[in-house]
């Protein structure tokens, strides 16, 4: 089944006029990255992101489904998609290694107002991804995590229909904005820049 993003009725996004400052902008990130990266530890150099979300989400015709990760099920099936990710594109093979990863996130789950989701379209997972929501200065932003489409299901539109499902989950929540962290070296940061992500800062290895 394809899992359209934009269909005929679509209508298009509302943004606010309003102009937030880019050193507003700045600081948020940095409160997502000094939460989720304490170390500051990168391989190289790393662009934070944003993306203004408009006011009203638009509706999707077949959309990408996220489903709240809540059970041991859904982990299991998260820790399937992540082995897929780190054994295809960072060539990461150890098991426990994984495992980590999965429980370092589960941690996030708890400690923060995060939720982890895996995509679906019609009965099939073709990816995952993360959201952690914030506050600072009575403004409430997200950031992305693990934003990831599995090896077998690229190049199917899946990815640009799971950022627009969770931009709209992310609006529902009430949220002003999105922030990310792309490597330097990484095509992804092109990818997120055609879908309205725009580097606002560089992070360097210490």
């Amino acid at each position: 089944r394809s899992c359209a993003v934009i269909g005929p009725d679509i209508k298009e996004p509302v943004f606010e006029q309003v102009t937030v400052d880019k050193t507003f902008r700045v600081a948020c990130a940095n409160i997502t990255e000094d939460t989720l990266n304490p170390m500051r530890s990168y391989d190289e150099n790393a662009w934070a992101m944003h993306l203004p979300l408009p006011l009203e989400s638009a509706a999707q015709s077949a959309a990408v489904k996220l489903v709240p990760i809540s059970t041991e099920k859904d982990w299991s099936k998260l820790l399937t998609i992540r082995r897929d990710i780190e054994y295809t594109e960072y060539n990461i093979t150890a098991p426990r290694a994984i495992s980590l990863m999965i429980d370092n996130i589960k941690d996030m789950s708890q400690r923060l107002n995060a939720q982890w989701y895996i995509a679906h379209c019609g009965l099939t997972p073709v990816g995952a991804i993360g959201l952690v929501m914030f506050e600072h200065q009575s403004k409430r932003f997200g950031r992305l995590q693990d934003v990831d489409i599995i090896q077998s299901q690229r190049n199917k539109g899946y990815g640009t229909a799971m950022l627009h499902a969770i931009i709209s989950i992310s609006v529902q929540n009430k949220l002003e904005s999105l922030y990310l962290r792309a490597d330097e070296n990484d095509w992804k940061k092109d990818w997120y820049k055609r879908l309205g992500f725009q580097p606002i800062e560089v992070w360097t290895p210490q």
